[in-house]
């Protein structure tokens, strides 16, 4: 108000700026601790079980599959879209995706031991996983 303002001294001014301060300083120490956190979580929910992030080739669960180890054989007649997980490079980070398709899902996951392929070795060892050998002649890669 113009009473407040009329009794401001320069005292009270820095008693003021002091208290701004102090309250800016302990909710940027907060953000900080809940970003870390943030990231850990991140981490934790990209890189998934670590027993399955080293396996090639993962059955996703999708509204029409339970994915898993116990997943039949796929009929050549049967649509199957497969998915390679971007930087993060496990297939935990797509489950949310592929629980909302209505077809079979197989991810391609580069593994934790892989790190240092390039990208046509990449390419390359995917496509000596996913393909056996009586289709290799009927598979074309760009």
């Amino acid at each position: 108000t113009a009473q407040d303002i009329r009794t401001l001294t320069f005292a009270r001014l820095v008693e003021l700026t002091a208290q701004r301060e102090a309250a800016a300083s302990t909710s940027a120490t907060r953000s900080a601790q809940s970003d870390a956190a943030a990231g850990l979580r991140v981490f934790i929910r990209n890189f998934g079980d670590e027993k399955v992030a080293s396996e090639p080739l993962i059955y996703m669960s999708t509204m029409v599959s339970d994915g898993g180890d116990s997943e039949v054989p796929i009929d050549e007649s049967e649509r199957v879209m497969f998915l390679v997980p971007g930087l993060e490079g496990c297939a935990a980070a797509l489950e949310p995706l592929c629980r909302r398709l209505r077809l079979a899902v197989c991810a391609l996951q580069l593994g934790i031991e892989h790190r240092d392929l390039s990208l046509d070795g990449m390419v390359d060892r995917l496509h000596q996983v996913t393909s056996p050998p009586r289709y290799h002649s009927k598979i074309i890669l760009f």
